[in-house]
């Protein structure tokens, strides 16, 4: 009879924590625990605010406000505040067919290329049968300005600009020839709407203009009532005589799609 074989044993050193070592880690852990959780209960109750004494000068340096369909980039200017408009469905180019003719038959030949290790001539196949121009959609585009002017001097003192981060409220605060100002606005998610509210500590002391306008592409006017109306519809200029981040690839130029706002 043959001697079984000797079987393989293979050792795994394991180190044991004496009780005093166990001790003092679950103490460090028990430490750890309890100021992580007084450092997120601090800021849970800590006013978060983004503050500024001076207004944007540039689009990177305005205080955003948003509900994922509206957005405005606030640049607290004084006397003529500037909120830049956005709004989610706002689009250059227009709808269009991405699949080409015969695509589920050729897909199924191209897949069949890939299984059979043809690699180099499923990607020439692929790009002949199952992609079709434009290979792109064009940029999202701002809709409008909206400035308020109002109607005080431009000698400010006691500025501030800020924006809570937890209520999301921006608010900008000064004073001009001894009248304190305060202009708050936000984007409500419930309401789907941009509210804005201007106070002053001192009777009649707020007048101004309000109006939209946008670079390129509208038409704006007001009624009788004071009610703004603006009717735009974008022009895509191909190129090169535009811009175009996709030469050839993001459709035909041309008058596409219309917005409005009142």
């Amino acid at each position: 009879m043959n001697a079984a074989k000797p079987g393989i044993k293979r050792t795994v050193p394991v180190q044991i924590l004496q009780s005093n070592e166990a001790d003092s880690l679950i103490k460090i852990l028990a430490i750890f625990l309890l100021v992580f959780v007084i450092v997120i209960n601090g800021f849970a109750g800590e006013d978060l605010t983004l503050w500024y004494m001076q207004p944007a000068s540039e689009w990177v340096e305005a205080l955003p406000l948003g509900n994922g369909r509206l957005g405005a980039m606030v640049f607290g200017s004084v006397p003529a505040d500037r909120f830049q408009l956005n709004e989610e469905s706002l689009w250059a180019g227009e709808p269009f067919d991405v699949y080409p003719d015969n695509f589920s038959a050729n897909l199924k030949q191209f897949q069949q290329l890939i299984m059979d290790g043809k690699i180099s001539e499923a990607r020439e196949f692929g790009v002949k049968n199952l992609t079709k121009k434009p290979t792109s959609f064009r940029s999202y585009e701002p809709f409008a300005d909206l400035w308020i002017e109002l109607d005080h001097g431009s000698k400010v003192e006691n500025y501030r600009r800020e924006l809570n981060i937890q209520s999301g409220i921006e608010r900008l605060q000064y004073t001009v020839a001894g009248v304190s100002f305060k202009r708050e606005s936000l984007i409500s998610a419930v309401d789907d709407v941009l509210a804005i509210r201007i106070t002053a500590d001192k009777r009649k002391a707020i007048s101004g203009k309000i109006r939209l306008a946008r670079q390129k592409d509208v038409k704006v006017r007001a009624n009788q009532t004071g009610l703004i109306f603006l009717d735009g519809q974008i022009i895509d200029i191909p190129a090169p005589e535009g811009y175009d981040d996709n030469p050839g690839g993001s459709g035909p130029g041309g008058a596409h799609m219309k917005f409005a706002s009142r």
